[in-house]
């Protein structure tokens, strides 16, 4: 027996098996966009990738402790243009090819930053080992008769700063005197064997001593003898005195007198009067200007 399906039943089952083809139509569709939209993001991710660089370098410390670094950095098409170099030591520069003076002995961790034109940046470091930083100071000098003969000596420094620089020199001669001078003259006014000693700062506050003797021999020792003669005239008991001293190399500039009876005198040819007779003992001692001393002693009878 046949069923008979009725007409709005057979219209609308095919409403609706069109509804349900269409919505399937309709997500194949937008499966296939985003399947597309997917694909078009991957091939421009693959068309334009991140920048890339790497930072490198190498050095050479063929005048250590002066030590040249040398830039060996990568990157794709942009170029590098900022180098950032840091020495380990506080040390730091700009440059792509830097120069760098340690001050000390030991393991510096060096590294350099770079930046592209493309803002890409990368950093690299290193060990570098320093050993042949010099440390200390040595003062020396040597000494001979200057042209102007001796007693007057020039000195010479030959000290060294192995590190830093010599900049301060402390001198003493010996006999009292000084200088700070690097290489100073000195005259000495006596025979005698000195300890001459000098003393150095470097820029490095580096400090040392050395010391030496010096034996002068060559001053002629200053020689003087006091003198003097006397007369009477007409003015007895009033007497006149004449230094008759006499000094070599120097000069004498101090006359002392005594005239036996308690009187005294400065000048170098003074006058006297003694108030009784008797016998008296006259004394005349000088000083020169090279420190020569001498006394001379004669007795004068007064009977007048």
């Amino acid at each position: 027996m046949r069923r008979i399906i009725p007409l709005f039943l057979l219209f609308f089952c095919l409403l609706t098996s069109n509804s349900l083809f269409s919505q399937l139509k309709y997500q194949e569709i937008g499966v296939n966009n985003a399947f597309l939209e997917a694909n078009a993001t991957d091939e421009a991710t693959f068309l334009s990738p991140p920048p890339t660089c790497n930072a490198g370098f190498a050095y050479m410390a063929s005048l250590c402790p002066t030590v040249s670094f040398f830039d060996q950095s990568t990157s794709g098409s942009a170029a590098v243009n900022s180098w950032q170099w840091d020495f380990g030591d506080g040390g730091s520069s700009n440059m792509q090819y830097p120069d760098h003076l340690y001050g000390a002995n030991g393991t510096f961790l060096v590294c350099l930053t770079i930046t592209t034109t493309d803002s890409c940046t990368s950093t690299f470091c290193d060990s570098i080992q320093i050993g042949c930083v010099l440390s200390g100071c040595d003062a020396f000098f040597s000494s001979f008769p200057s042209v102007n003969g001796c007693p007057s000596i020039d000195f010479f420094d030959y000290s060294i700063g192995n590190n830093g620089m010599v900049n301060n020199w402390a001198w003493t001669f010996g006999d009292g005197s000084t200088s700070n001078m690097q290489n100073p003259s000195h005259a000495y006014a006596a025979n005698g064997t000195y300890l001459v000693c000098l003393s150095i700062q470097t820029t490095d506050s580096c400090t040392d001593t050395y010391c030496d003797t010096l034996n002068i021999s060559c001053i002629t020792p200053p020689t003087c003898n006091a003198g003097f003669q006397w007369t009477f005239g007409s003015n007895c008991p009033t007497t006149s005195f004449f230094d008759g001293s006499t000094a070599s190399p120097g000069v004498v500039n101090s006359w002392s007198w005594t005239f036996g009876d308690g009187g005294t005198s400065n000048m170098q040819n003074p006058a006297h009067t003694y108030a009784a007779n008797g016998t008296y003992l006259v004394c005349l001692t000088i000083a020169t200007s090279d420190s020569c001393t001498s006394t001379f002693c004669d007795t004068l009878a007064i009977s007048c």
